[in-house]
């Protein structure tokens, strides 16, 4: 404050004597000092809520996730394989379209064409790992062996769930040679849903899946 009553902040800023008016100038020269360091002489000092939008965006692609997995169990419960269930649940984001999803992933029902081999909702989630982390250079071995590292825990994890990963050891058939030539599709009737652990384990897969997807989202942010 000069002599000559003007606080040299930018704008003149003038002091009167009474108790009332020396305030007005102390919060005058609070939001002068306040532009001064936003260096904004024009505009009114504005606060942009970057934690409150990083919270909004993470919550909105939390219920889409959480969506995407709901997804998945509705297209079993329509009758289509585990592993269609699984791919066509998230196949928009990769750019696929709903009908290319299903016949992509249409031959690995049953543990693969109903031999019985590895579980076809498993099958859909090695597929969107590659849709994901899949390398597109032939020479990148890192890149391979980035997406490899990301499929062995994820179906570690499938494992850790569901004791196996093997379609007939699941639905506790001796082997898979007992469905090798037996490639009629089930009839979906309320028995079948009600015997079958399928839907549970397209939720898993698709649960795992969103989990990967969404520890991925929190690291970025």
């Amino acid at each position: 404050c000069r002599k000559d009553g003007i606080l040299r902040t930018g704008a003149p800023v003038f002091v009167h004597t009474s108790a009332g008016l020396f305030k007005q100038a102390q919060t005058l020269y609070f939001l002068n000092t306040m532009r001064v360091r936003g260096r904004n002489w024009n505009k009114s000092i504005t606060f942009t809520p970057g934690k409150k939008k990083k919270h909004r965006q993470t919550m909105e692609k939390k219920q889409d996730l959480e969506a995407r997995v709901s997804r998945a169990v509705d297209y079993f419960m329509q009758g289509y394989g585990c592993c269609q269930s699984v791919v066509a649940a998230f196949a928009d984001m990769y750019g696929l379209d709903e009908k290319l999803a299903l016949k992509i992933a249409g031959g690995f029902g049953g543990g693969v064409g109903r031999m019985r081999m590895i579980c076809g909702a498993v099958s859909g989630l090695v597929m969107l790992i590659g849709l994901e982390e899949g390398e597109t250079d032939g020479a990148n071995t890192e890149g391979k062996s980035h997406c490899y590292k990301i499929v062995q825990q994820l179906l570690e994890e499938s494992r850790r769930q569901n004791g196996s990963i093997i379609c007939a050891e699941i639905l506790g058939l001796n082997g898979h040679e007992k469905a090798a030539n037996n490639y009629v599709a089930s009839e979906r009737t309320a028995e079948y849903y009600k015997k079958r652990p399928c839907a549970a384990k397209v939720e898993s897969a698709a649960r795992i899946f969103a989990g990967y997807l969404e520890s991925k989202y929190n690291d970025k942010a």
